[in-house]
């Protein structure tokens, strides 16, 4: 004989009256991920984190320093050492991305983790 027990409720055991809401499913599952992957989930999550500020922030910033005062014959200053200090700035901008890439490839559970925890439901 087989029991069918229905005490846990997927996602994160979420309650019967929250259910029928998107954003609560939504929720429920984010935490189920959350406590399944436990400090790997972290890892990912701040790895991904600094790519859109890479991408919009640093690189945009780090362009308009360069082509409105470096290039401008108007603006004093040392200009090859602001260009150093600008190419530096992007050179340590570009490492971040790396290793928050290298840690999210290495904590995101693309080996079945999050995978195996859904067969199992």
């Amino acid at each position: 004989r087989v029991y069918i027990s229905y005490d846990y409720a997927f996602p994160n055991n979420i309650p019967e009256q929250k259910r029928k809401s998107r954003w609560w499913v939504m929720w429920y599952y984010l935490q189920e991920r959350r406590h399944s992957r436990g400090w790997h989930w972290w890892k990912t999550l701040l790895g991904l984190l600094y790519d859109p500020i890479h991408a919009v922030c640093v690189t945009a910033l780090i362009q308009k320093i360069v082509l409105d005062q470096i290039c401008d014959p108007d603006v004093s200053g040392n200009k090859p050492l602001e260009l150093c200090a600008v190419g530096l700035c992007q050179f340590a901008s570009t490492a971040l991305l790396r290793w928050g890439d290298k840690v999210a490839t290495e904590n995101r559970g693309r080996t079945g983790g999050t995978r195996m925890v859904h067969r199992q439901q």
